[in-house]
């Protein structure tokens, strides 16, 4: 009972429903990368990449061929209810280049101190032409409810 509880909770952190507004104080900002996210997962294809993965908490949203989460090995963070497929060690993605069809990263690049190398990576390991969905926290539309806004970048 108590992890089924846990379990609902964790995806109303991401997948927000009616019941969120009462559990989660991120509800607009959560709703508004969901929809970007579900509204754009269609341009990712075949091997796909998820950047920072986590818990992987949109994989639902993705139709493709593979998905593989990485993240950074970090011991101070509780990797129990995480579902890395692969560890990396922060600067440099174990794959070999032109090996991703397309990736997604969803609140993750703020947490990189030093950005361009990381960006640079990521398009390494990216096939010419592939598809690249980005979400980052904290941004706002003037004069609207806050979303999150989500983007596709061709890479190439």
């Amino acid at each position: 009972m108590i992890n089924t509880l846990k379990a609902r909770y964790r995806q109303e952190q991401f997948i927000p429903t009616w019941l969120s507004v009462f559990i989660n104080s991120n509800y607009l900002i959560r709703k508004g990368i969901y929809k970007g996210i579900r509204e754009n997962a269609h341009f990712m294809n075949g091997l796909m990449l998820d950047f920072g993965c986590g818990i992987k908490p949109y994989r639902t949203l993705f139709d493709v061929q593979k998905y593989i989460g990485i993240d950074i090995r970090n011991t101070g963070h509780d990797n129990d209810i995480s579902q890395i497929d692969v560890f990396y060690d922060g600067r440099t993605i174990p794959f070999e280049d032109n090996y991703f069809d397309s990736a997604y990263s969803s609140e993750v690049l703020t947490h990189i101190s030093d950005i361009e190398p990381m960006i640079d990576e990521i398009k390494r390991v990216m096939k010419p032409g592939a598809n690249l969905l980005v979400t980052v926290p904290f941004v706002w539309h003037e004069m609207r409810n806050p979303v999150m806004q989500s983007d596709i970048l061709p890479l190439g």
